[in-house]
């Protein structure tokens, strides 16, 4: 089939057994364009096929049908394919006779079903009947019978009327009598079609007005409800203020547009753009041209597809989310395309910021336990110097060169402190600014929107997310980015726990000068014991992909702005995360020291020593029992609260991060003794250590490594009493 051919040629296949059509056609060239196609696809569907020349000779149909790639030589042969001429139908006793005619057709039928032919397929050329007295009428009676005919018979024919040789009398009867009419290449449904028992009664004409006068009316109904879906139409284009909306045809011409896409068109480019125009031909910046081509071409192909992609001149470069869709006519051919554009600018930015803190947060996650072993590390050097200062302070020369290592070790606990003030937040509030905690709560909503939304509907998981108990508040004076990554942790979590769907409620209100903020999910809750640990550092229920670390940060970041946090769950019923922050940025009171207790003898004090490394563990040992007390040593947590259960001691010296039973179970052991003694936590952390002031594992004192012993020494001073 020739290209030029190929909608016509879809527009023919449109035709089915049963149909009776008239062609109406001004020159041979649309003729042959419509009709070859016709007796072609007949062919290929292995129909029997007649044809009646009569303006043109057979050779003229043959050869067309030739050029066409019709194999007419074998299609004669086998039977498949007759032409004949008006002698051998329409007149074929010497003068037009309709019955006669559909006689004729009848026994056609009947012959190729013998033949094994389901279906008998015609196309007459019908300008024979100029030369035919009396045919006007003899051909309207002809042509209404047919109808009923074609819908008994397993027939279908088109009926060829030349516009330039027929009278208009002769043109209208067959549009009144034909059911489907071809014009110009359109295979149409004819409404002004009158059916055979109507159009051969006395009173066609009456019933001729009636019609007319109905279709009239039709067709104003449909110019009407026209009218009313273009109202529609350009009702919804323009609704939405923050979508852009346009469409294109398969030119890139402007078909219609919003009043969105104007003004970000005016923005971008500074160009005013005009239905009918070339988009391209606004686009100033080369690149954006050739990214919007390569979209357009893939759409015209028939794809759906979004993209996210950055557009405009050097000062007014704009991030949108692009959906592209396919415009297709009745033959399914793409015309056109639609595009719904988003301005995601502000949404990258805050993605941007977001990226950048988790980069943080991984490099704070890095530098803090760097800093712990390290801190480590320098402590067994700082003890066994103290160590040795302790028992050579005769020998000034080793003396210098001892004091030489002290200084290196305090420069690295300075490196260590340093890496951890850039990656990790710090006490200072000057930073913080007031900042709408409802909006901190929709923006955390939108960045994990990925999860609970797309790739969730993706998979069949369906998420409620509830925001009906958000409340107008006062401000917080916050770090906002810090504050959604607390929102942004704890809606993660109920997602974990949801992983078949669920439902997410938000709330927030005021009391006096406090805010207060709950997220509720509907997951698998949690134990007491998760509860208990939820928010020490490394604790996970995640494994191995959780590092535990995400609540004890949100933690700290609650507390360094002044609120709590607390947890409401039971195991099956979901969980309940209520946070509340002072409206104004007030100071987190710390805990004081505790007074000293009965002061005892400062010098036969029984001490439990836990830690996890053996040579921190001999250093301490050393050094205490020099200064006259009892020690014993432990190297893990587990071991050292079944001990002190059996065991009464003055002192308990623990490492805070060790496996299984770490420092904080450790103190909350001791706080449950009736006689507990004194908790001191030896520490390379330096983040997380506030949970200590919290009453079930409140400790006496914190001491980070490396320390001095004096250091050791004067806590242990105040807890006991120097004077003893």
């Amino acid at each position: 089939m020739k290209a030029t051919n190929r909608d016509i040629y879809n527009s023919i296949k449109e035709l089915q057994v049963h149909d009776h059509a008239c062609m109406i056609y001004e020159t041979k060239e649309e003729q042959l364009n419509l009709i070859v196609p016709f007796i072609k696809i007949g062919l290929e569907r292995g129909e029997k096929c007649i044809y009646i020349v009569d303006d043109n000779t057979a050779q003229t149909i043959i050869r067309a049908m030739q050029e066409d790639g019709i194999d007419t030589e074998s299609a004669i042969e086998t039977g498949s394919l007759n032409i004949l001429t008006k002698h051998d139908l329409y007149i074929k006793y010497g003068h037009f006779d309709p019955e006669l005619t559909i006689q004729f057709l009848k026994e056609a039928i009947d012959s190729a079903k013998a033949e094994g032919y389901k279906v008998l397929r015609g196309a007459a050329e019908m300008t024979w009947f100029l030369e035919e007295a009396h045919a006007n009428e003899k051909l309207k009676e002809y042509e209404s019978k047919l109808n009923n005919f074609f819908s008994e018979d397993d027939i279908l024919a088109i009926c060829q009327y030349n516009s330039r040789r027929i009278s208009p009398e002769v043109i209208l009867h067959s549009i009144h009598t034909h059911p489907t009419i071809i014009h110009r290449g359109l295979v149409c449904k004819n409404d002004y079609f009158i059916p055979p028992e109507e159009f051969l009664r006395s009173i066609q004409k009456d019933i001729e007005v009636s019609r007319l006068l109905s279709n009239i009316t039709k067709n104003k109904q449909a110019e009407e409800a026209f009218q009313r879906s273009n109202s529609l139409l350009s009702s919804v284009i323009e609704s939405p203020d923050n979508i852009i909306i346009f469409v294109l045809d398969k030119n890139y011409n402007y078909l219609n547009f919003n009043m969105a896409h104007v003004r970000k068109m005016k923005e971008v480019y500074d160009a005013d753009i005009e239905i009918g125009q070339y988009v391209l031909a606004y686009m100033t910046v080369e690149d954006d041209r050739l990214k919007a081509e390569e979209n357009y071409k893939r759409v015209l192909k028939g794809e759906r597809f979004v993209k996210i992609e950055e557009y405009g001149r050097a000062n007014s470069r704009v991030w949108y989310e692009l959906i592209f869709n396919p415009i297709y006519d009745n033959l399914q051919h793409v015309t056109g395309f639609t595009g719904f554009v988003t301005d995601i600018t502000n949404r990258k930015k805050m993605e941007e910021a977001i990226v950048q803190s988790e980069k943080m947060k991984s490099l704070g996650i890095i530098t803090a336990g760097i800093s712990h072993e390290f801190n480590n590390i320098l402590n067994i050097i700082s003890g066994k110097v103290q160590l040795l200062e302790m028992d050579y302070n005769n020998n000034s020369e080793l003396m210098g060169e001892l004091s030489t290592i002290m200084k290196a070790v305090d420069d690295g606990v300075t490196i260590a402190d340093n890496m951890l003030k850039i990656t990790t937040s710090s006490d200072d509030t000057s930073e913080f600014v007031p900042y709408d905690i409802n909006e901190l709560l929709r923006q955390s909503l939108e960045f994990t929107k990925p999860r609970w939304k797309n790739i969730a509907q993706a998979n069949g998981i369906d998420y409620v997310v509830d925001q009906k108990g958000i409340e107008n508040v006062s401000q917080l004076l916050c770090h906002p980015t810090e504050i959604r990554e607390v929102f942004t942790n704890i809606i993660n979590n109920a997602l974990d726990a949801m992983p078949d769907g669920g439902s997410i409620s938000f709330c927030t209100w005021s009391d006096d000068d406090t805010l207060f903020v709950s997220i509720s999910d509907t997951g698998k809750g949690m134990t007491e014991e998760v509860k208990i640990h939820i928010f020490d550092p490394f604790f996970t229920t995640r494994c191995p992909e959780g590092t535990g670390l995400g609540m004890s940060m949100s933690y700290g970041i609650i507390n360094r702005h002044g609120g709590k946090i607390e947890v409401e769950s039971e195991v099956g019923k979901g969980a309940t995360f209520t946070l509340q922050f002072p409206t104004t940025n007030k100071e987190v009171c710390t805990t004081s020291a505790p007074e000293p207790e009965q002061v005892i003898n400062i010098k036969n004090l029984d001490i439990l020593v836990v830690d996890d490394d053996e040579e921190i563990c001999g250093i301490l040992d050393k050094f205490l029992s020099r200064k006259g007390h009892k020690v014993k040593t432990v190297d893990n947590g587990a071991d050292a609260i079944n001990i002190i259960k059996a065991v009464d001691f003055d002192l308990v010296l623990s490492d805070l991060g060790m496996p299984d039973v770490n420092g904080y179970e450790v103190a909350r052991a001791i706080n449950k003794l009736d006689k507990k003694p004194k908790i001191g936590i030896i520490t390379g952390w330096r983040v997380g250590l506030k949970r200590f002031n919290e009453k079930d594992a409140k400790v006496d004192f914190l001491l980070k490594k490396p320390f001095k012993h004096a250091e050791l020494v004067k806590h242990i001073n105040e807890l006991f009493g120097a004077d003893s």
